[in-house]
């Protein structure tokens, strides 16, 4: 199990570290990193193009590897942005960690136990999918209820590259969002049937947790 998970972390880092992130903390099997904007670099950029770097190469991972190519590793990752706290927690006497809280990370953290919900390995905020549409593909999950917040968060799936997507993954994207959009008309039936049609094109087939289940 170690080995393992020290090999996931390495995967992980060696993208984050490319991509101008910082490492907050391995927590057990987690990993929390984080981006600033900076002149050079847009950390919602950053991000996205992290998410589908490590999705990749965790693929890579699991297929060469003896033990997990018969048992791979799935890991879930939520995204979000916002003005955060960076500073020193700890004792002072004792021991002090540079590290980030507030909102925007407690929402991060949730979107990585929601997506788990949907049967997704992404869920990221409306927040940092904002500039970013016309470069990354991605579809509109649900509106959640965040605890502490009056206002709905909006989350979405990462899919690809928008230069580089599937006309399956296209298909999908467009489907779900129609079924969506009834869904929240309350045309539960148009949406049902739409639901239906995208199931076929889910990515995660394997389970019967998937947005369009």
């Amino acid at each position: 199990i170690v080995e393992q998970i020290n090999l996931l972390f390495e995967v992980i880092t060696r993208v984050i570290m490319k991509n101008q992130g910082d490492i907050d903390k391995f927590i057990g099997d987690a990993c929390m990193a984080f981006w600033l904007d900076e002149a050079s670099i847009s950390s919602s950029d950053a991000v996205l193009k992290s998410i589908l770097e490590m999705q990749e190469q965790i693929e890579v991972m699991n297929s060469e590897h003896p033990i997990l190519s018969q048992d791979p590793i799935v890991v879930r990752m939520g995204a979000n942005k916002g003005e955060v706290i960076l500073c020193d927690i700890g004792a002072a006497d004792a021991r002090v960690d540079l590290t980030i809280i507030g909102d925007c990370v407690n929402v991060a953290a949730r979107l990585e136990s929601a997506s788990k919900q949907y049967g997704l390995t992404n869920l990221i905020s409306e927040e940092t999918v904002k500039g970013n549409e016309k470069k990354y593909l991605c579809r509109i999950i649900d509106k959640v209820r965040v605890k502490g917040k009056i206002e709905p968060l909006i989350c979405y799936e990462l899919l690809s590259i928008s230069g580089s997507a599937s006309k399956k993954l296209l298909e999908l994207k467009n489907l779900f969002e129609m079924g969506f959009g009834d869904y929240q008309n309350g045309e539960f039936r148009k949406g049902l049937a739409k639901f239906q049609q995208s199931k076929k094109l889910e990515r995660n087939l394997t389970s019967d947790i998937n947005p369009s289940s």
